[in-house]
């Protein structure tokens, strides 16, 4: 048995609750890592205000509540590099607000009334003239040191679940060897309500695959391309999923990732495509296909459909940060509509 300190508890758990409690760990510091890369490879900080880096702190520190328990030894260096990457990029954050500081000649932020006002002039200006310090020597240096810490981050959480699943497999006969498991051959025991918040509820589940979710062969290309760094090939595996069929949730979920795909390219009509085919197929009004096709719409300058799919993602109840974005872009559409 295991004894530690897990959110202001004192628990004693097994060697297979232990490695439940990693993995949904590691998982939900990976989400926020993932969140955190997408935003400096488009250029922009992803924390101007500083809500996430305290997440992230939290995430850190139950790792570290958890690794002096780790006797495995490669486990134990497996999860030592993978913190030391995940605040290379919360640090790498902070030299992006730094940067964006300096662009718009203002001091860096300390406190958090001066975040929300680089914050704000980040946005109006993106707004009206796009990102354009992305062509900027610097940006384009933190844009390649992204790339590199998250391409370590991911594979540094891939050899963490293969290491936990080579560890959680219990020799027969042992009463460990009766509870069920998940795909990956850890147990679904009671150190699954031990799980970080840090763990979002999209996130790839320890608790198995969902049969609901449809096909599963289409599931695990959906996920496999969520997971692809390289556009073009999540764009072939999203085609690959929908050969699995062009309706339902996981269709839905494959023409969603697929034109966000394509909206990384550059490439807004596909997109636009593919958001609407996203809408068509939902069993269900998704606010958030609403919204990024609002964003390809207001790129190509149409205002007015970008201004409707604006309004239904709001009237949908579509969730934070994006209901921000969508009264900015609302007010932006205005203000040109006005002249001014």
């Amino acid at each position: 048995m295991h004894q530690l300190e897990w959110e202001g508890q004192a628990l004693q758990v097994s060697e297979q609750e232990l490695l439940v409690m990693v993995r949904g760990v590691v998982d939900g510091l990976y989400t926020f890592a993932q969140a955190f890369h997408q935003h400096h490879i488009a250029g922009f900080p992803a924390d101007v205000t500083g809500r996430w880096s305290t997440w992230i702190q939290g995430g850190l520190g139950q790792l570290q509540n958890i690794l002096p328990q780790a006797d495995d030894e490669e486990l134990h260096r497996l999860l030592c590099a993978f913190e030391t990457q995940v605040q290379e990029i919360d640090l790498l954050d902070q030299e992006w607000i730094a940067a964006l500081a300096q662009q718009f000649d203002t001091p860096v932020p300390e406190s958090q009334r001066e975040r929300h006002r680089l914050e704000r002039k980040v946005n109006e200006y993106m707004l009206r003239k796009g990102p354009i310090w992305c062509s900027l020597p610097r940006c384009q240096q933190l844009m390649r040191q992204a790339d590199a810490v998250f391409t370590d981050v991911e594979r540094s959480r891939q050899a963490i679940r293969a290491r936990l699943s080579h560890l959680s497999r219990a020799p027969a006969g042992t009463s460990e060897g009766s509870e069920a498991r998940d795909d990956t051959g850890l147990y679904t025991t009671e150190a699954a309500k031990r799980q970080s918040i840090f763990v979002p509820p999209e996130s790839d589940s320890i608790l198995g695959a969902d049969a609901e979710l449809g096909d599963q062969r289409a599931a695990d290309l959906i996920d496999r391309a969520v997971e692809e760094p390289d556009p073009r090939r999540a764009v072939r595996l999203l085609h690959q999923a929908l050969e699995y069929g062009h309706t339902g949730m996981q269709a839905s979920k494959a023409y969603l990732e697929l034109g966000g795909r394509h909206s990384d390219l550059g490439e807004d009509t596909q997109a636009i495509d593919c958001y609407t085919k996203a809408i068509g197929v939902s069993q269900y009004p998704s606010a958030i296909a609403f919204y990024w096709r609002g964003e390809a719409y207001y790129r190509q300058r149409l205002w007015e459909k970008a201004r409707s799919d604006f309004e239904q993602a709001l009237s949908l109840g579509i969730n934070s940060p994006e209901s921000e974005w969508a009264h900015r872009y609302l007010a932006a559409i205005r203000e040109r509509d006005s002249g001014h």
